[in-house]
């Protein structure tokens, strides 16, 4: 149901697309006609929360364990979606949507104890697959066959914190606290002091679509996605770059059901770092993706 990768920041990694597709959601939404030319759409998207913790005493001269708790659960997360669109004349379309940010947060506290002389408590916590706040608009006119849409979208990056994990550990105990040795092995390694600080952006993009007889429409759109991320560092080996989004796809309607396929082209603008594992990174994706769909 749910992956989360953390690699070492150091690493050359790719934090905008490792693990995206590594989780569940269930999407939910309901959109209203309050006027002949506006209608209005909320939805909900809900993703699971991972939370547990550990608890150990360890008794090393008998090598007994004298304590093992641990405990694991899963809880909801929920991020809400929310949009407007209006009607004008001779088929124009205006539209605003906002997506709440949205992520998966796991929070691991872990505590071991020796024999009450030592013990150590360490936490981790993070907000994974995180999409920040986005507020899109797009305008559109629709005619009998074609349709041609122009949005943008402006992604608050900025105000994500981190994407990375924030690491916690305290090391004490009556034999390392009397010894005057409890705060040299403690460790507060926040994400912000490695994770360089993200810029917002905004995305523009472009569509058609082409009904060319009722059982099947053609669907095509450009996408500029401006990267969040500076070059990537030594010590924060992010990898991404400007990319530039092709996709193209259709559907087939059959009585009541729709089939869908189609796919995207990324092509990732060239981009240097300096990272000493990686002197640049850039070039060609493909993704695809099916859909079956019945009308009720």
């Amino acid at each position: 149901l749910v992956r989360i990768s953390a690699p070492d920041p150091r690493r050359p990694h790719l934090p905008m697309l490792e693990g995206l597709a590594d989780q569940f959601a269930l999407f939910a939404g309901v959109g209203v006609r309050v006027l002949p030319w506006m209608e209005l759409g909320l939805g909900i998207q809900a993703r699971a929360a991972i939370a547990s913790t550990v608890q150990l005493d360890l008794d090393p001269i008998n090598q007994t364990i004298d304590r093992a708790d641990v405990q694991i659960h899963l809880d909801p997360t929920v991020s809400a979606v929310a949009g407007v669109r209006l009607h004008g004349p001779a088929g124009t379309l205006l539209a605003i949507a906002w997506h709440q940010r949205a992520g998966v947060p796991y929070d691991i506290p872990a505590r071991i104890g020796v024999d009450g002389v030592a013990s150590v408590q360490l936490r981790l916590a993070q907000l994974a697959h995180t999409t920040p706040h986005k507020l899109s608009f797009a305008a559109a006119w629709r005619g009998e066959t074609l349709t041609f849409e122009a949005g943008l979208r402006l992604a608050l990056w900025a105000r994500v914190q981190s994407l990375g994990p924030d690491l916690r550990s305290d090391v004490g105990g009556a034999l390392i606290d009397g010894a005057g040795l409890g705060g040299l092995a403690d460790i507060d390694a926040p994400a912000s002091a490695w994770v360089p600080r993200l810029r917002n952006t905004v995305s523009p993009g472009i569509s058609a679509r082409w009904t060319v007889r009722p059982a099947l429409v053609v669907r095509g759109g450009w996408r500029f996605r401006p990267t969040p991320f500076p070059p990537a560092t030594a010590t924060a080996a992010l990898l991404d770059s400007d990319a530039h989004v092709i996709a193209a796809g259709l559907s087939v309607h059959i009585a009541q059901w729709e089939l869908g396929a189609g796919g995207q082209v990324w092509l990732w603008q060239r981009r240097a770092t300096a990272s000493g594992a990686v002197t640049s990174h850039g070039g060609t994706s493909v993704v695809g993706s099916a859909d079956l769909s019945r009308h009720f």
